[in-house]
């Protein structure tokens, strides 16, 4: 399933950027769009080699950068020339995620005002829909 719109297109771009990017982005390269509004974006993505730690589960702090990202991608999708720095970030680690797994990666923006925005993100198992991880993130909006 995907959408045919503005913020949809967006996102595309974002994970485009992060294909080819030298930068920390990169570990976003894999998601696969799935839906974006002007509060909110899905992608999927499946956990690889470069994804795991020695246990082959996703390693911890993937989960914390896609979180990162994903989250700061939302914000960003209706305010394009933005820059933006975390202010807090937190992630519950509720369940592991095997290698091979396929991921939802819900990003939502729960306020967003001139300087800051409240975000938060869920990382769910596509299979049973069961989380996995649960995010939150604090951005400053540093201009406008």
């Amino acid at each position: 399933m995907s959408e045919n719109n503005q913020y949809f297109e967006e996102l595309c771009k974002f994970i485009e950027e992060a294909k080819i990017t030298q930068n920390f982005s990169r570990v976003a390269s894999a998601a696969k769009p799935i839906s974006a509004s002007e509060d909110a974006i899905l992608c999927e993505l499946t956990v690889a080699q470069e994804h795991v730690n020695g246990k082959r589960t996703m390693h911890g702090g993937q989960s914390a950068s896609l979180i990162d990202i994903f989250t700061q991608w939302a914000v960003k999708i209706t305010n394009l020339n933005a820059t933006l720095s975390s202010v807090d970030i937190s992630c519950s680690y509720m369940n592991p995620t095997p290698f091979g797994e396929t991921i939802y990666i819900n990003a939502k923006v729960l306020k967003k005002g001139r300087t800051m925005a409240f975000t938060e993100c869920e990382i769910r198992r596509k299979s049973d829909n069961r989380l996995l991880v649960k995010g939150q993130q604090t951005l400053s909006i540093l201009n406008n």
